[in-house]
């Protein structure tokens, strides 16, 4: 079952966006085919950060880079044009939609990059003034285009919790109104059919439904809002009903960020069912996670990549080699990612002790240079001993002459 990301949990995720990107540098861009990117960042104090956007699928913050296509796609070639060494200034909403906004600042240029997670997603890169640079895909609708050029227009909803008394009132009389059966039908067929839907209509637009699709919670949450605001979600609409459940949308609105998953149980395996950024005891049993980044990711791969099918009728000998196979890539990726901590902390540590470097290495090539001029007065063995002390005091392990290079031993952990 794929995962679709609600207006509700993008304006929840840009919290943990915000707190893992901002103020972070664009160090580089990777296009891994036509729909696909991978934008890696840089931020002091925590070293390389990768965030993978696939629209309309969704997007997470990873370890994980994917392999970056042979192709040149001309998206990326724009991209890395105008956005490296760009700073992550901003990270919005728009509107109460499934759209992202980040906004990037280099010097004195401003540029926007906007993802959109509908059906038909994109990634969009926009000028200070919000002019299209250049868009993933081109697409061409009645009264919006996506293309270089045009201005960008986006598609935006307002936020439920602004509709005033008298929109919210409209809302349910047009939704009431739209299941009233045509009364004014005289032959006993339409009479009985009348009777039937009048007897249904009045199961037709719930408090749920109405919060589901009035107010675009989508199904989930507007479950949600009716437990908060303590309706029957299977309740029939009314004005009062509807103005109670948009009195409790703050209360929707300001859940403590908290990403929890529903596992289900699908036969033989446990299957991921919902994502939500809070927990709520309307939600039945949930399992906290990390984030909502290493959900996202996980039921991405699942969609993005052939699974094996747990019912064929390979043999027990056939799926244990399978299992040994897992188990040693298991293996396999937690040791690269312990080296890739490992070399990620000592790249942050070298690049924010640049100064500290700078000097250590003008005092070994001193002393270096001082080897050389001693080395003509001195024996072979007073001399190498001479340069030995000497760089062992600067943390030099070892020295390769030839290659001209040496070994420092330091503790990046102290810094």
């Amino acid at each position: 079952m794929a995962i679709v990301i609600s207006a509700v949990d993008v304006f929840y995720f840009k919290q943990e966006l915000r707190a893992k990107l901002l103020d972070a540098k664009v160090e580089q861009i990777y296009q891994h085919d036509a729909t696909s990117i991978t934008m890696r960042f840089y931020k002091n104090g925590v070293g390389k950060i990768d965030l993978f956007i696939a629209p309309p699928r969704g997007l997470y913050v990873t370890t994980h880079k994917p392999a970056s296509s042979e192709e040149l796609f001309g998206f990326c070639g724009i991209l890395r044009k105008y956005l490296p060494s760009a700073n992550l200034v901003a990270i919005d909403q728009v509107g109460f939609s499934r759209t992202l906004r980040f906004d990037f600042k280099f010097r004195e240029s401003k540029f926007s990059l906007i993802v959109e997670l509908y059906d038909k997603g994109n990634i969009i890169l926009l000028d200070s003034e919000d002019k299209i640079l250049a868009p993933m895909q081109v697409q061409r609708w009645e009264h919006r285009t996506i293309a270089a050029g045009q201005q960008y227009s986006p598609l935006i909803s307002r936020f439920p919790q602004d509709y005033s008394k008298t929109e919210i009132e409209t809302l349910v009389e047009d939704a009431t109104s739209k299941l009233t059966p045509n009364s004014k039908s005289n032959s006993a067929a339409n009479s009985k059919q009348m009777s039937k839907s009048t007897a249904n209509s009045s199961d037709e637009m719930t408090t749920s439904k109405f919060a589901t699709t009035k107010f675009n919670l989508g199904a989930s949450y507007g479950a949600v809002l009716c437990a908060i605001a303590q309706v029957s979600p299977n309740e029939k609409i009314t004005k009062e009903l509807a103005l109670k459940l948009h009195d409790q949308l703050k209360v929707l609105f300001a859940q403590e960020f908290s990403p929890n998953i529903v596992l289900g149980v699908d036969e033989e395996s446990k299957t991921i069912k919902k994502i939500f950024p809070f927990s709520h005891p309307s939600l039945g049993l949930l399992e906290t996670v990390p984030s909502l980044s290493s959900v996202y990711e996980q039921t991405l791969l699942l969609h993005d990549k052939p699974v094996v099918d747990i019912k064929t009728k390979a043999s027990s000998a056939a799926q244990k080699k399978f299992q040994n196979i897992l188990a040693a890539q298991q293996a396999s990726i937690s040791q690269l990612e312990a080296e890739v901590q490992e070399n990620q902390q000592i790249g942050t540590y070298m690049y924010e002790n640049h100064a500290h470097f700078e000097e250590l290495l003008a005092k070994i090539n001193a002393a270096i240079n001082a080897h050389k001029k001693y080395s003509a007065n001195a024996t072979a063995k007073e001399s190498a001993a001479n340069l030995s002390e000497q760089l062992k005091s600067l943390c030099v392990t070892s020295h390769d002459a030839i290659k001209k290079t040496v070994t420092l031993d330091l503790d990046v952990g102290t810094k």
